[in-house]
């Protein structure tokens, strides 16, 4: 079967394969120094850092917008008459835009196919608790400490904040042992506590 081409919607200068690729139409190009000639070619898109092809494009106000392939082609090649708002890659290849290669899904069938054909693994939370998150504030000692200074009396979670540069909130949570569960307390802290 020959490969089919058509105009991307709201892009009048680029053209989308069933086969996934790009095309960039031979034009003319104002510029204030004079007009050129720009050759058709194809275009390569780029790793978004999710492993979806995506690439810039200009649509009919010439405002340069990002697109994923994938969705162009599905928007121009599949049929969408339950108005599904995912694109899925049959194969779980990422890069594999071709037209046979995609379907319309919900954020749900597509949760669901990824784990059936194996693309979610499970994960080992512990490997990213506490400060192992990348998005912790604390370390496990400023948590033994703060709770250790709030423990002997005399200082307000709303000071602890400031002094840690952070919100009385954050002091709240981590005193009272709704963040940071898996950090034992010291001894002595337990021991005022009970007195």
């Amino acid at each position: 079967m020959t490969e089919q081409w058509k105009q991307i919607d709201g892009f009048p200068d680029y053209m989308v394969s069933d086969e996934g690729r790009i095309w960039s139409k031979t034009r003319i190009i104002k510029r204030p120094s004079g007009n050129y000639l720009r050759r058709g070619c194809f275009m390569k898109g780029i790793d978004d850092t999710h492993g979806y092809l995506i690439l810039g494009i200009k649509n009919k106000n010439h405002i340069t917008k990002k697109v994923k392939i994938h969705r162009l082609v599905a928007k121009t090649f599949l049929k969408n008459p339950h108005n599904k708002r995912e694109v899925n890659h049959i194969n779980g290849i990422k890069t594999d835009n071709r037209k046979s290669n995609l379907e319309w899904m919900t954020s749900k069938e597509n949760k669901i196919h990824a784990w059936n054909i194996g693309l979610y693994k499970k994960q080992d939370r512990s490997k990213l608790s506490g400060e192992n998150n990348p998005t912790s504030k604390f370390t496990e000692n400023q948590v033994r400490e703060i709770r250790r200074i709030y423990g002997q009396g005399g200082i307000s979670q709303k000071s602890l904040g400031k002094l840690y540069n952070t919100s009385q909130a954050q002091i709240y949570y981590i005193v009272n042992r709704i963040t940071w569960k898996n950090i034992e307390e010291d001894e002595n802290v337990r021991l005022q506590r009970k007195v």
